[in-house]
């Protein structure tokens, strides 16, 4: 698990895992050497080191995924440690804001340019897109209620009616009169909760639906199961 973040942190800064580790080693002999010249300096980085540390081994006992954004919130830290140690580097200290911002522009414009960008709802339009050709039809999503579904609201807005029901909640769908009443509906199912054909059977079965047709099946983005349920 630590290692997996230790990976993600050096991604973050555009650095390949050896070029990581062979800056990370630079840096940590600067930082002894800092240390044991200097008390002052000692202070102040173990004021900022040994938080991030903590925090480090609290995140890789409990994040659930090995995901960037669990260790994210150290980001910024780490930056403000590395510019400090980089800094002591030079003693000229105009030179030194000249060097360091070079280098973070560089850093940036090679990342921008080797890496392609990422936001948090990648190849969400094909989600849309079958919301749009479906409209007429209500749509209901299984997901655990609490938050996960807020990432679905754009394309839950576009449909006739949406429902979101829990996974352990499915026995609810056979008291859904309108839903039994119609012809056809969609069904989404979060490909990460387990399962995923056995929640299908089920749904069928408590809606008095036959048939499914699957419409979409992405790993990025809301990463669900897009079915249409009809009679027949």
């Amino acid at each position: 698990m630590a290692i997996s973040f230790i990976k993600s942190i050096f991604k973050s800064y555009s650095f390949s895992n050896i070029i990581g580790i062979i800056i990370s080693a630079f840096l940590i002999l600067i930082l002894i050497v800092r240390c044991i010249k200097n008390k002052e300096d000692r202070n102040l980085y173990c004021l900022l080191i040994i938080p991030v540390i903590l925090n480090f081994i609290v995140i890789c006992k409990l994040s659930p995924y090995r995901s960037l954004r669990y260790v994210m919130n150290i980001l910024p830290i780490i930056s403000i440690i590395i510019i400090c140690l980089l800094d002591n580097l030079f003693k000229n200290k105009n030179f030194s804001v000249i060097i360091l911002t070079v280098t973070a522009c560089g850093i940036s414009i090679f990342g921008l340019a080797t890496n392609k960008v990422k936001y948090l709802y990648i190849g969400y339009n094909d989600y849309l897109e079958v919301a749009e050709e479906n409209s007429e039809s209500k749509f209901v999503l299984i997901c655990p209620t609490v938050f996960n579904h807020i990432q679905d609201i754009p394309e839950m807005k576009i449909y006739k009616e949406s429902i979101v029901i829990a996974p352990d909640s499915l026995d609810e769908l056979k008291e859904n009169k309108e839903l039994q009443e119609d012809d056809e509906f969609i069904l989404s199912i979060k490909n990460w909760i387990g399962d995923t054909e056995g929640i299908l059977n089920k749904v069928l079965e408590y809606t008095g639906y036959t048939n499914s047709e699957l419409l979409l099946n992405t790993n990025n983005s809301a990463n669900c199961l897009v079915y249409k349920i009809t009679k027949k």
